[in-house]
């Protein structure tokens, strides 16, 4: 797909690229808001959880006579809807999709890769990333806010690579796990200070129109949300999969904790963090990871993982397996919960076995293998930059 996409320069081009990312997501707002009303619904619990701020109630209530769903999020990600919530309906749906939108088209022409592999990360992922914004969540954003944790750290911007992995966490807590590779890189001291004032000052922020009591109140009851989780119907995830496969109902700690284990293995390779490739792909073995071990993973989650595998695909070196992996992340895990994938197919094949999470287990598997007993010398360069990024900026020098 990069090859060919290289081959013809217009499909690389900034202008070329944020034209598609603009008009999809002017397409999917307007198809929502005139076609698909109902399909809002998480948009209009974002603008209501504002309400509910303001006025000091309970945000993680039912409210089943204004919302279909209960709010999940932190009293910060509220706050932060006081835009959408002051927009007409219309308008905070395309502002939203926007937002998602862009977010990701930032952060991977922020990326140290050639335009072409941007181009290249950009285009596979936009089958999911519709799913995303056909529901309104903000795995859009998510996927641009941890991609682009990994270029302020590529680009030498430890307290931007801060700020950024802070707002994932205060959106979902996962959002700040790209922040772990603070480790490969200098600036730690930077990273570290940069980080803790980011928290502290997005943790505070709500108390501006609810007080510090009321403040406290409410992080209590995310706690609880956050512990309490919810329905595994539908959900997509290792532990799902093993048990639509096999009938076997585990712990989701018999599945995590291993995970957890393979996840920070790689991190014994100290010699590895001064190579770039390593380090790549550790970003996408952590954003695939996330997803794929957790039990509350939905479709539109998948643009997350989904980025993920296109970056890994970027530096793993190429052969018959990394094709057929990404042919199957992209038809799979990208294109089953689409209109294009057959009722029968989507519902009684895809969803029955759980297979949208398979072809992203399958590379997140590789990556473990590669990252704890592969030569990262022997990842694939030919999509990286040497110096700048994309978007020209220069690369970071971390210490090995």
């Amino acid at each position: 797909m990069v090859r060919f996409i290289a081959r013809h320069p217009w499909m690389h081009s900034p202008r070329f690229l944020l034209g598609v990312y603009i008009a999809l997501a002017l397409i999917l707002s307007a198809y929502q808001f005139f076609l698909r009303p109902d399909s809002i619904k998480n948009l209009v619990i974002f603008r209501n959880s504002f309400d509910h701020l303001l006025n000091n109630d309970n945000l993680y209530l039912p409210y089943e006579e204004k919302q279909f769903d209960v709010f999940r999020y932190s009293p910060t990600f509220a706050l932060f809807m006081a835009p959408l919530r002051a927009l007409p309906l219309g308008a905070a749906v395309v502002a939203w999709n926007l937002c998602n939108a862009l977010a990701l088209f930032l952060a991977a022409r922020k990326l140290p890769i050639k335009p072409a592999a941007a181009a290249g990360v950009l285009l596979f992922v936009i089958p999911q990333l519709s799913t995303s914004m056909q529901n309104n969540q903000s795995n859009g954003l998510m996927a641009g806010l941890m991609i682009g944790t990994l270029a302020a750290f590529e680009c030498r911007r430890p307290i931007l690579a801060a700020m950024l992995a802070s707002f994932g966490f205060f959106i979902k807590i996962y959002g700040a796990a790209v922040g772990m590779l603070f480790l490969c890189f200098k600036g730690k001291a930077r990273f570290i200070i940069g980080g803790l004032a980011c928290v502290a000052a997005l943790w505070s922020a709500p108390a501006a129109i609810t007080g510090f009591g009321p403040l406290i109140t409410h992080y209590q009851q995310w706690r609880e949300q956050v512990q309490e989780g919810g329905p595994r119907l539908m959900k997509y995830s290792v532990m799902t999969v093993t048990e639509k496969w096999t009938g076997v109902v585990l712990p989701d700690w018999y599945f995590i904790l291993p995970g957890l284990l393979l996840l920070l293995l790689p991190l014994r390779r100290v010699r590895h963090y001064a190579n770039r490739r390593f380090r790549i792909m550790f970003a996408a073995y952590i954003t695939v990871f996330v997803v794929v071990f957790n039990p509350m993973a939905e479709s539109p989650t998948y643009i997350i993982a989904m980025a993920g595998a296109a970056v890994w695909g970027l530096v793993e070196p190429r052969s018959w397996l990394r094709s057929i992996v990404l042919l199957s992340v992209f038809f799979i895990t990208g294109l089953s919960h689409s209109d294009l994938c057959p009722s029968y197919i989507r519902h009684e094949i895809v969803a029955k076995y759980g297979l949208k999470a398979v072809p992203c287990i399958a590379a997140w598997l590789i990556m473990a293998w590669r990252l704890n007993l592969g030569d990262p010398d022997r990842f694939s360069t030919i999509d990286l930059l040497d110096g700048p990024t994309a978007s020209g900026t220069p690369s970071a020098v971390p210490r090995a």
